[in-house]
């Protein structure tokens, strides 16, 4: 039983079966020591453990634990690749190393050099070479300095069948030397099974002539996804958009860029890009997200919509997108409300006022403002909401977050979705455990829902942790953080116990946070609904 003051206890090595199966990937990511203890103690031998946070905690279990290890997320480099523990440590880490499928190196809070943080990226393609890990998917580089063309080419060579690719530059600086743009063409020629690629894109006084580095993205047909971030120059937008038809495959595109709207190739774009079905456009930063959907006739298998507002003619949009939501009802499929210039009470309103969403599938309403709408009609608007959660029987992806007032604990048992996969409520004070506890109970005997987050809910008790091990037995993402405060009380840890101890933790986990404060991290709901529906199947 796990108590507040247990204090790392030790880890035996449990004995290797005969014949070793690897039945299971788990990802842990902020939990503390004691809980992480507890989680590998009640996990099968030879379990398949995405890493992420390489703490000293997960260092300990990996030295001891016999665990195959199929991520490395290097994001805690204050010692550095260089250092003598790591040295050791990575001998035991990459004693299996073929299983290794996923690299993340994060170098965006460190005070490295741009010479020294090239020297940590080559140590680890020492690793990857001596430990024969040649089977790596996924490569994420987070530089605060230009990755140059031979960082690509170590990639390539220890790399062969190299998948996704990421490219990002720390926001929080801006000692930049050189654009990634430059490197596409080394990108494009040796990645031959590359299908999704993201790189951040700086602009400068004077660029000089990139157009030819972004056509030879059209080299590569079989690109998937394609994400370029802070796309500061206009031209670099034209340019973009100019190379988009030519990749007949290309099923998502996203951009941050600035001063999107003054281009005008809108109906090129959606015409020849027929595998395309997700554009999504912000305006700086690449956090929030907008359909780009201003002046354009939607095909058929255009179903979401995703908005976000500029702040200088929200006023309009809001209206426009209000109209276009009455007109498309029927056929929506995702419907992303990001904030409260859309989430306000014309649009509630109008949402209680249409007859049904029978093709709605993922719900997501964010940032209902009561200090800007004020309280009055909160109550009225309430029951609108309810009303058109009534109309929307195939939800299976519902969002709440940030939605005091409209959202309550009737809201929730309102919702009679008859597959629902997802659940996310956050930052929500007036929402209490046991609408939660009813809501998963209806669906336990579908069995479906993969993922639940719970977050800074401050009338939601750690007494719901057991009824979701017992409820939600296919579960594959947990995060679970109620109260913003932390865990303090015994009785939650007891919770805590209780449900490593009913859940079926040894099945498939993507994720498992349980007591963290860690909030957004790298693949965040946006991201998932953005990029497919895999992880829900």
């Amino acid at each position: 039983m796990l108590s507040p003051d247990t204090q790392s206890p030790q880890h035996s090595t449990p004995p290797q079966p005969a014949s070793p199966e690897l039945p299971a990937t788990n990802r842990f990511q902020g939990l503390p020591s004691e809980i992480l203890h507890a989680v590998v103690d009640k996990l099968p031998n030879r379990t398949l453990i995405q890493l992420t946070g390489v703490n000293r905690d997960l260092r300990e279990l990996i030295l001891n634990g016999p665990f195959l290890w199929r991520e490395l997320h290097w994001d805690e480099l204050e010692e550095g690749l260089l250092d003598e523990e790591f040295s050791y440590f990575a001998e035991k880490y990459f004693k299996e190393g073929r299983m290794l499928q996923y690299v993340s190196l994060d170098f965006s809070n460190t005070q490295l050099f741009e010479h020294d943080e090239m020297e940590e990226i080559d140590v680890m393609f020492d690793y990857l070479e001596e430990h024969g890990c040649n089977q790596v998917q996924s490569f994420r580089i987070m530089s605060r300095y230009h990755i140059p063309p031979s960082t690509l080419l170590m990639i390539a060579v220890h790399c062969p069948t190299l998948v996704d690719l990421q490219l990002v530059r720390s926001r929080y600086h801006e000692d930049i030397f050189e654009d990634c743009i430059t490197t596409l063409p080394t990108v494009i020629r040796r990645f031959p099974s590359l299908k999704r690629l993201t790189m951040t894109l700086m602009g400068h006084d004077d660029p000089g002539d990139i157009s030819e580095d972004i056509h030879s993205i059209t080299q590569h047909i079989h690109l998937r996804s394609l994400v370029l971030q802070e796309v500061t120059a206009i031209r670099y937008s034209r340019d973009v958009l100019e190379i988009v038809p030519r990749l007949p495959n290309l099923q998502k595109l996203a951009i941050g860029c600035t001063n999107m709207r003054s281009i005008n190739d809108h109906d090129t774009l959606l015409r020849h890009c027929h595998q395309l079905d997700s554009i999504t456009i912000t305006e700086d930063q690449f956090l929030d997200y907008k359909l780009f959907a201003y002046d354009i006739v939607h095909r058929p298998n255009m179903k979401s919509l995703y908005l976000r507002a500029d702040a200088d003619d929200w006023e309009t949009e809001a209206m426009e997108h209000v109209a276009y939501i009455e007109k498309h009802h029927h056929e929506l499929e995702t419907l992303v409300l990001g904030n409260s210039v859309f989430v306000h009470p014309p649009l509630i309103r109008k949402l209680g006022s249409l007859s049904s969403f029978l093709n709605l599938r993922c719900l997501a309403l964010s940032g209902y403002c009561l200090d800007h709408h004020g309280y009055a009609d909160v109550d009225a608007l309430h029951k609108e909401l309810i009303h058109f959660l009534g109309g929307c029987p195939n939800l299976d992806q519902i969002h709440f977050e940030d939605m005091d007032g409209v959202v309550g604990d009737d809201t929730l048992d309102a919702i009679q979705a008859n597959g629902l996969r997802s659940l996310h409520l956050a930052r929500m004070a007036n929402i209490t455990t046991n609408p939660i506890t009813r809501l998963l109970k209806r669906h336990q005997q579908l069995d479906r829902l993969r993922e639940i987050v719970i977050y800074d809910m401050d009338r939601v008790e750690y007494t719901l942790l057991p009824t979701i091990g017992i409820t939600c037995n296919r579960l594959k993402w947990l995060h679970f953080y109620p109260d913003a405060s932390g865990y303090r009380e015994a009785s939650e840890y007891v919770a805590i116990d209780e449900f490593l101890s009913t859940h079926r933790i040894n099945g498939k986990m993507d994720l498992l946070k349980i007591g963290t404060n860690i909030y957004q991290d790298s693949r965040t709901w946006k991201d998932r609904l953005l990029c497919s529906h895999d992880f829900l199947q």
